[in-house]
């Protein structure tokens, strides 16, 4: 059976205070591959100052909607200053942070989701903002009532999810009319943030260069320029970076075997697996489950 958790006290990697959250722990994942969008995950929280939550690399999207207070979200090397009426943005298998303001500590609301189309429309989303994780001012209080609606009315079962999932598309919907999104045809580098997404929302195939390639209606070569102009690193070196991250977390937070996580990641088995891990680590994966105390592993440059 289905079911949605209420919780509060303790979540993730950091000590929460005053946290209201419902999500959902069967539905959205099994309607994930056949949806546009599905709700996930929603909630509201107040920070003690100075309080952390990460670095975590979640497998799907989450907007939250600063109510009150000031915060900084680390990100892709960035360091990025977030004010009550704002929103960040935090993409699915990418690391992140965020931290509440010591003297204004922060209260915000959130929400997540899944789905086919989830990638394209938070690129959307984020090339509305200026290529940012952050947003513009917004009308917060708004986004704010529904999520709390949303928390006081849903029941675990399929009503509840799909009546969640409708106000997820609500919420989205509001958000594209704020912030003005364009559904003019995309440049080449909107074409290279779609392709980003596409890896990671794709990271347990075998991806080939080639194949995206023609996914997308480029020629290889082409893909790679344009893809290592913008990012600064060749689709198949970031194939490999975001399968490695994904792996890492798998291997602290999951009690699957090596073996299976190889396989759940596009690799042919675990030799192969353990051999790329390695080389990327500089260690091989049954160290990341021995070692409990030795702490986060150091990302390579552009993590």
């Amino acid at each position: 059976m289905a079911s949605i958790r209420a919780s509060q006290g303790k979540r993730g990697t950091a000590m929460s205070e005053q946290m209201r959250e419902i999500k959902d722990t069967f539905f959205s994942r099994s309607a994930d591959r056949f949806t546009d969008l599905t709700f996930y995950s929603c909630g509201m929280q107040n920070f003690r100052s100075g309080m952390n939550y990460g670095p975590i690399v979640r497998g799907y999207y989450v907007i939250h909607f600063v109510t009150k207070g000031r915060g900084t979200l680390y990100i892709r090397n960035q360091k990025l200053p977030v004010a009550a009426g704002q929103a960040f943005l935090l993409p699915a298998n990418i690391p992140h942070e965020y931290r509440a303001d010591p003297a204004d500590p922060w209260q915000y609301c959130w929400l997540s989701f899944l789905g086919e189309k989830a990638a394209v429309w938070f690129r959307m989303l984020q090339q509305a903002c200026g290529g940012s994780f952050v947003t513009p001012q917004l009308q917060v209080g708004w986004f704010a009532e529904r999520i709390r609606e949303m928390i006081d009315l849903y029941q675990p079962d399929w009503t509840g999810y799909f009546e969640c999932t409708a106000m997820t598309a609500s919420i989205l919907g509001r958000l594209f009319g704020e912030l003005n999104v364009s559904s003019e045809r995309e440049s080449s580098d909107d074409r290279m943030m779609e392709i980003r997404y596409f890896i990671e929302m794709n990271v347990g195939k075998k991806l080939k260069v080639k194949e995206i390639a023609d996914e997308f209606g480029y020629h290889p070569n082409y893909l790679t320029r344009s893809f290592a102009r913008q990012f600064g690193i060749s689709p198949k070196q970031y194939i490999l970076r975001v399968k490695m991250l994904k792996a890492d977390k798998m291997l602290q937070d999951s009690h699957d075997s090596i073996s299976l996580i190889a396989l759940s990641l596009g690799f042919p088995d675990e030799t192969s697996f353990s051999r790329a891990y390695r080389k990327f680590f500089g260690w091989p994966p049954s160290s990341r489950r021995q070692v409990e105390n030795r702490g986060p592993h150091a990302l390579p440059p552009g993590s």
